[in-house]
């Protein structure tokens, strides 16, 4: 006899749903934001495009590259020291 429980996925299935929600709600509110900055500021669409892209670059870079030269940098130094 199979005693052992069905594996019950609702609570997953509902967090996953839950996810596609937000990821649209985040994906469709910068472009209404962009259109608010646009018409009650007269802020050109290119000038706001330019800044959320600068900001994705700073992003990228202090979220990314930065930290992993700098854990190769301590390394190095740890490396260094070492040979002292």
């Amino acid at each position: 006899m199979d005693t052992a429980a069905k594996p019950n996925y609702k609570k997953t299935l509902r967090s996953c749903y839950l996810g596609f929600i937000t990821q649209a709600i985040a994906a469709n509110f910068a472009p209404l934001i962009f259109l608010k900055l646009h018409k009650d500021y007269q802020i050109p669409l290119g000038m706001i495009a330019q800044k959320a892209g600068d900001n994705l670059q700073y992003g990228l870079f202090f979220g990314g590259i930065f930290p992993v030269v700098l854990i190769v940098f301590l390394f190095i130094l740890m490396f260094m020291k070492e040979k002292e």
